[in-house]
């Protein structure tokens, strides 16, 4: 079952009505109608309260020292006759104020509203989860997959621990999104990628835009620009010239590599590019595949012992879609398509083998 979590609306809603609640409270025109519907907001959520208190304080503090600033130049300064000196002075905190103060304030809530999704999220085995990040970002983690979240200052940093994830990037030049899988890392630039870690291998399927990809993140490389017109540096296979450890690709090429260099760099047309993402939408697809191929994928999902009474059965070719949340599905298929009898023995392991 997939689990969809929307991680920026209702944050960045908070702080916007927030916001405006602390433009009428520091206006002083606040009525008593307002008073009470500001109290009933309060009260309706701690993060309403905490959000409120929070950025008071951030503005509060700013203030203070604005009217220092002020303070010392009037120290400092010479006699005027009547008020002009002091309006003067006023004038000068108005303008730190709007100068200084509105800027800070506006970029700290902006940082703190970009690592508001920050965090690690883990999927259980045969579960799927979606993540809308605060920069409108979409990642979809399948099965037993574990991902972290690291939004800096200067770039989208996501790190793949296990597992697989599908990445739908929202455009922005001026914060890199880069996923870091084994010693490597992928970067991309308004694209949809999928990565998947097998062991010390690493699997990047692009269903859309562009992206660079190294294995090994140590190696430093120009920034991916925009507009990079995708160049494949790498050998298409691993019998041809000498190996590399980064390559740029666009949509419709998978890209293979491990600790070290790019073993592979291939092309996947748009049949098989959908049906190894078919798991986005909570099914498996195959086509002529081998069954030992098909039983080694639905392992991904169930914690099932699955056995084949005899190798040769793992050549027999399987194809159709199966959902993920009632994997039971391919058993029924391959009793009745193929004519095998799956066995359940002792609670889950299941014995395959030919119709006796």
């Amino acid at each position: 079952m997939k689990d969809v979590v929307n991680l920026k609306d209702s944050k960045q809603a908070i702080r916007q009505q927030a916001g405006e609640w602390l433009v009428k409270i520091d206006s002083g025109d606040l009525s008593a109608e307002e008073q009470r519907t500001l109290n009933a907001w309060t009260k309706k959520s701690r993060l309403h309260f905490e959000t409120l208190t929070q950025m008071a304080e951030s503005i509060d503090s700013l203030k203070e020292t604005a009217n220092r600033q002020a303070g010392s130049v009037e120290q400092h300064a010479p006699v005027a006759p009547g008020n002009l000196w002091h309006n003067w002075v006023v004038k000068v905190a108005a303008i730190f104020a709007f100068v200084v103060i509105v800027p800070l304030v506006y970029y700290m809530n902006t940082m703190v509203e970009f690592k508001s999704t920050n965090g690690e999220y883990v999927t259980q085995v045969g579960g799927q989860k979606t993540l809308t990040l605060v920069d409108g970002s979409v990642v979809t983690l399948n099965t037993d997959s574990r991902l972290i979240v690291e939004y800096q200052d200067g770039k989208r940093l996501l790190r793949l621990l296990n597992g697989e994830a599908n990445f739908d990037v929202a455009p922005d030049e001026n914060h890199p999104f880069i996923v870091r899988a084994g010693k490597g890392d992928v970067q991309a630039l308004g694209t949809s990628f999928a990565v998947r870690l097998k062991g010390e291998e690493v699997d990047v399927l692009v269903s859309h835009g562009t992206v660079r990809v190294r294995a090994d993140e140590s190696v430093r490389e120009q920034p991916l620009q925009p507009d990079s017109t995708p160049k494949p540096q790498a050998p298409a296979n691993r019998a041809e010239t000498q190996p590399v450890s980064s390559v740029v690709v666009g949509a419709g090429k998978r890209v293979v590599f491990d600790e070290s260099i790019v073993a592979s760099v291939s092309e996947e047309d748009e049949e098989s590019l959908n049906r190894h993402l078919y798991w986005r939408k909570g099914y498996l697809a195959f086509k002529d595949q081998p069954l030992s191929q098909v039983l080694e994928e639905v392992s991904r999902y169930t914690t099932y012992n699955i056995i084949l009474s005899d190798a040769s059965l793992g050549e027999i070719r399987v194809g159709g879609y199966y959902p993920i949340d009632n994997i039971e599905t391919v058993f029924s298929s391959l009793e009745i398509n193929l004519g095998l009898q799956v066995e359940k023995q002792g609670e889950g392991t299941f014995f395959i083998k030919k119709n006796s």
